[in-house]
């Protein structure tokens, strides 16, 4: 098993993703009163909920952006605890959801018809041409193709 090859999100990947939302909910949160202002100017009319939140008093002030980037934590941690993670070898497919070992599939070499890719979603299809997994998995797009050929799947070029 020293030939297999795992895909998923890497930890820059990771640290980007949550970090990168707390920051989009922190920014966002923090231009919400001028935001409301600007569209209360232009005739625009904002949702009740957004109204009430952008009407804080200047007191909750530093509320609104903690929140926000609270969220956007929150978003990033669950985006990331369901990535992926597909683990390649000679005899099995494993795939998984997160870096633990939640939601194990095995697909035995032996039941795998063909692999394929649409876009960024990975298709491996079984001799009764179901789909055996059907999910987008992270890693470098030319490494996937030939990790597969490699360890001697049929992946298909579609």
């Amino acid at each position: 098993m020293d030939d297999a090859r795992t895909f998923e999100l890497s930890p820059a990947d990771r640290t980007f993703v949550v970090v990168g939302l707390a920051l989009l909910g922190l920014v966002m949160t923090a231009a919400l009163p001028t935001v409301a202002r600007w569209t209360e100017d232009h005739g625009a009319a904002l949702p009740g909920w957004l109204a009430a939140v952008a009407a804080w008093e200047s007191g909750w002030t530093w509320g609104r952006p903690a929140i926000g980037a609270a969220v956007g934590v929150l978003a990033g941690g669950l985006l990331v605890g369901h990535a992926h993670r597909v683990e390649v070898s000679r005899e099995r497919i494993l795939v998984s959801r997160g870096r633990g070992t939640r939601r194990v599939r095995r697909i035995p070499r032996d039941r795998v018809a063909s692999v394929h890719r649409t876009r960024r979603t990975v298709v491996v299809e079984g001799l009764d041409g179901r789909d055996l997994f059907s999910g987008t998995v992270e890693g470098d797009r030319e490494a996937l193709p030939a990790a597969f050929r490699r360890l001697g799947y049929p992946f298909e070029d579609r």
